[in-house]
């Protein structure tokens, strides 16, 4: 399928302008169609050993963001916000001389780049919203006893997931809002369009598909294909990766890095649930690897874009070293799944 990359690029200026419309900036719900037949199973026996292994896994794994991050530790956001070797603070490596910017007080230009790293979380926040209701609707469509008890502790996962970054907005960003809802709706704004192209275009499409179409197992596969492998395998894990990398490196957030690393190895946990069904569906029927390589040419591109649009040099790196290492990471997984890699 041909691709125009004018439809997939969202780094330009015109481009981020249009990322959320002022309709969408209004409206605090937004509404996906998605109501899929539920598959309910007499069949109890434990078939999937593997399956079960991860639910026992996860059991044990389980964190509880109240107490097990240290949340007293003191940071100085302001402090943070002004150190100008802070990769989030991508505003303060910008040349503001002869522009409009030029006018904006110091203050005023802390904010903007307060503004910077609200959104470049924000992608992390509502990520993991949408992986709430994703693995919801795994529990409700797979047919499968083992699969639905491990995708439950997903469910519980990616809500703690939800409840840190709110957290982390409201105690060390100093996010808006009483509640969760509002602090989510503040960071609204901030997500790029590919990324809504991604989560609310591609994952919809496919959920409101299997929802018309409840027996069509080309429709999980592909399902699983992009929100294991490509959202949380190529996208979450590569953003996470060099994320906790950098602040490590620097001692930036202490409360921050407990959390996050507690995140990746869940995450890890979830991409292993997804290439483990995979692997199932295409040994089972080699027909499934045509599906899964189609899917992923169908998204990958618009997956690069997301990770393209930014500096990886303010975190030190460069862009060749985030491509390769994604890239890598997923040539690996497909490996263990037992399918080609259609990139090459």
């Amino acid at each position: 399928m041909a691709i125009d990359e004018q439809e997939i690029r969202s780094g330009t200026i015109d481009v981020l302008s249009q990322t959320v419309s002022a309709t969408d900036q209004a409206e605090a719900i937004h509404t996906v169609s998605s109501a899929p037949d539920v598959c309910f199973t007499w069949d109890y026996e434990r078939s999937r050993p593997h399956l079960a292994k991860l639910y026992e896994k996860a059991k044990t794994s389980m964190w509880n963001v109240s107490t097990d991050i240290d949340w007293d530790i003191d940071v100085d956001p302001a402090r943070i916000a002004r150190d100008p070797t802070n990769p989030l603070m991508t505003t303060l490596a910008i040349d503001r001389t002869g522009t409009v910017l030029a006018s904006l007080s110091d203050e005023e230009w802390y904010d903007l780049g307060a503004a910077s790293q609200a959104w470049t979380l924000s992608q992390f926040m509502h990520g993991e919203q949408g992986a709430l209701i994703c693995t919801a609707q795994i529990v409700e469509t797979v047919p499968w006893i083992d699969a639905k008890y491990y995708a439950a502790t997903q469910v519980v996962d990616e809500a703690r997931h939800v409840v840190f970054f709110d957290r982390f907005f409201t105690e060390v960003l100093g996010s808006e809002g009483d509640t969760v809802y509002d602090r989510i709706f503040a960071e609204k704004p901030w997500v790029y369009r590919a990324y809504d192209d991604i989560f609310f275009g591609t994952l919809a499409r496919l959920a409101d598909d299997m929802r018309k179409d409840p027996e069509n197992y080309e429709l999980l596969v592909r399902g699983v294909t992009v929100y294991h492998i490509i959202i949380e395998g190529f996208l979450a894990l590569t953003g996470q990766r060099f994320n906790l990398d950098y602040s490590r490196r620097e001692g930036l957030f202490p409360g921050f890095r407990q959390g996050f690393t507690a995140i990746m190895r869940d995450e890890s946990r979830h991409i292993t649930f997804g290439t483990k069904f995979l692997y199932d569906a295409v040994h089972q029927d080699p027909r499934w690897v045509g599906v899964v390589q189609d899917q992923l040419m169908q998204t990958l591109p618009l997956s690069m874009t997301l990770i393209n649009d930014s500096d990886p040099t303010l975190f030190g790196f460069t862009q060749e070293q985030i491509n390769d290492w994604a890239l890598n990471s997923l040539d690996k997984r497909l490996r263990c799944i037992g399918v080609p890699n259609p990139l090459g």
